[in-house]
């Protein structure tokens, strides 16, 4: 047996690292963009990939955005670009770690996780939304599912199972 998983369900821990590794991606697609739009104008920048999207630029939703653009100076939005890249960081940290199923990785994202599930909560209360439950939800079943296997690789490592193989010539 190697290190990883004395017992079992790494199939859940690589679903939650190609989670996080896609939540990765996307971050850093929104930073690239965020930078892109510093280059040109950001209205048009946007229109024209909303335009592209198929999206209607007089709709609702394409006003909010516009809205909110104008409220963004380019100073807000090199902060957006650099929380988004730290983000990134972080969960390809996390995803990476527990795609090659690494306890010191389930400790990070489980610390990670639970650290913004107060914050999770508390926007749930202050404006409730299906997707703000189903959010707070997922990351509260991670939390539990990562503690349980914590405890379990602690266990099996306490009793001798499981642990990292030294090979005989370490000794």
């Amino acid at each position: 047996m190697n290190e990883a998983t004395p017992h079992g369900g790494r199939g859940l821990t690589r679903l939650i690292a190609v989670f996080k590794l896609v939540k990765a991606m996307a971050l850093i697609a929104i930073g690239v963009g965020v930078l892109d739009v510093l280059g040109e104008g950001t209205t048009e920048t946007v229109a024209r990939w909303l335009a592209a999207s198929g999206m209607s630029l007089s709709g609702p939703i394409a006003e909010r955005i516009f809205h909110t653009l104008s409220l963004l100076d380019s100073r807000k939005l090199v902060e957006i670009s650099a929380v988004s890249f730290t983000y990134a960081v972080l969960f390809l940290i996390e995803g990476v770690g527990l795609w090659f199923d690494r306890l010191w990785a389930e400790y990070f994202t489980l610390f990670i996780t639970v650290s913004f599930i107060p914050f999770e909560l508390y926007e749930l209360v202050k404006r409730p939304s299906i997707a703000k439950a189903v959010g707070l939800g997922l990351n509260v079943a991670v939390a539990v599912y990562l503690a349980v296997r914590i405890a379990r690789r602690r266990r099996s490592r306490a009793s001798g199972g499981g642990g990292r193989q030294v090979p005989s010539y370490a000794h």
